[in-house]
């Protein structure tokens, strides 16, 4: 588990970037919680922080299955549920707070 957190720690910006997507996907509408909204999401937050999208895909499969590695993370999160997806996103910021 360390390892798995020292590797999303090195994205620089890491509360910002999780901040930031946790805002983007609480805007979609629930019915509107599919690959291609969550996708699009995660583009915006990568051209926001000027970052890789892999540096979003590991911050956002890292706080959402506790694993960097898996499915894609779009259609993870849809099969998750928006609700699912944003308690997890959530605790991470409140953790991240403290």
């Amino acid at each position: 588990a360390q390892k798995l957190k020292t590797k999303v720690d090195k994205v620089k910006q890491n509360q910002q970037v999780l901040q930031t997507l946790y805002e983007q996907l609480q805007a979609l509408p629930a019915e509107s919680f599919a690959d291609e909204a969550i996708n699009q999401a995660l583009n915006t937050v990568k051209d926001q922080y000027k970052c890789s999208y892999q540096d979003v895909l590991t911050i956002a499969r890292y706080y959402t299955t506790a694993s960097t590695v898996g499915a894609g993370i779009s259609h993870t999160m849809n099969v998750l549920g928006k609700d699912l997806v944003m308690k997890r996103l959530e605790q991470a910021l409140n953790k991240a707070k403290q």
